[in-house]
C-alpha cells in the first residue's frame, strides 16, 4: 500500500499515524489531495474543498467507482482512510456511498477530472472530483 500527496510526499506501507499526517496536511489551495492506493486501480482518495473533503474509492477499474454524496470533515476523512489503509471495512459501512459515473462526471461544468500517474512512485490512480 502506498500513501502519497499533491505536494509529491510518498509513503509506503503507511501507518494510522502517516494516514493522520498527511490529511492533517491537506489544504484546498496548495495541497489539495491525498490517494491510498492497495494497488493500481484500487484505491480511496480525497480532495479538500472550501466546505469539506470529498471522498471517493474505486475497486479494479472505473466501472467501480464510488463517492460519499456528502462533503465531509477532516476527522471523518482520516477515520476512513485509516481504516482503508488497515484494512478494516468498516468504512463500507460507515459512510453512505453512490456509483460515480466518470465518464459524467468529467463532461460537467465544475468537475475536476484528476489523473495521476506517478511512474516513479509505481502509483496510478484516476478519479473525478466534482464542485
Amino acid at each position: 500500500m502506498r500513501l502519497f500527496d499533491e505536494a509529491g510526499r510518498s509513503v509506503s506501507s503507511p501507518s494510522a499515524a502517516d494516514v493522520r499526517s498527511v490529511i492533517e496536511g491537506i489544504d484546498s489551495e496548495i495541497n489539495t489531495y491525498a490517494i491510498l492506493e492497495k494497488q493500481p486501480n484500487h484505491y480511496m482518495q480525497t480532495m479538500q474543498f472550501e466546505d469539506g473533503f470529498e471522498l471517493e474509492y474505486q475497486v479494479d477499474d472505473t466501472d467501480h467507482h464510488f463517492r460519499a454524496p456528502q462533503r465531509m470533515a477532516r476527522d471523518e476523512v482520516m477515520r476512513a482512510m485509516t481504516q482503508y489503509a488497515e484494512q478494516d471495512d468498516r468504512w463500507l459501512k460507515e459512510i453512505e456511498w453512490e456509483p460515480l459515473n466518470l465518464e459524467v462526471a468529467e463532461s460537467k461544468s465544475g468537475c475536476l477530472g484528476l489523473l495521476l500517474v506517478g511512474a516513479s512512485l509505481g502509483a496510478s490512480a484516476f478519479g473525478a472530483f466534482c464542485l
